[in-house]
């Protein structure tokens, strides 16, 4: 009796760890709200408020060998994609986040100049951003 008394407590004790850890990884783990406030952020801090509200959503980008993407139509940003699997954390999201609102202010005059989607004009906006962020 005194075995199963001390087995039964023990297993609780392990049950309850076990509960913890998960409760303290959901906490750390980025959520769907972290996305879209991250995008403000950025459009505030790099772009002071010019780009399109856009939605952030989490994705599985595993087929497209992508961190994010943009969904455009006619050079109209539609929603941004984050991937689920291998964004996990914050820094990681706001660098994606980074990147792609870049992709969103510069696909016009990148098509206009027929520059490849990371060419010069992207070029310029990311250096921007990190000078920014460098002098923060």
């Amino acid at each position: 009796m005194r075995r199963l008394a001390l087995f039964l407590v023990s297993f609780a004790c392990l049950g309850m760890i076990l509960g913890s850890a998960e409760h303290a990884s959901s906490r750390t783990r980025l959520q769907q709200e972290d996305l879209q406030r991250l995008y403000g952020q950025v459009n505030q801090e790099s772009f002071a408020g010019k780009l399109p509200v856009v939605a952030v959503t989490w994705g599985d980008l595993t087929k497209d060998g992508a961190y994010g993407i943009t969904h455009f139509k006619n050079e109209v940003p539609l929603s941004m994609e984050v991937d689920r699997k291998s964004v996990q954390t914050e820094s990681f999201a706001l660098d994606v986040i980074r990147h792609e609102s870049c992709h969103i202010a510069t696909i016009h005059e990148a098509n206009r100049l027929k520059e490849d989607k990371h060419g010069a004009t992207f070029a310029a906006c990311m250096a921007r951003i990190q000078e920014t962020e460098a002098g923060d």
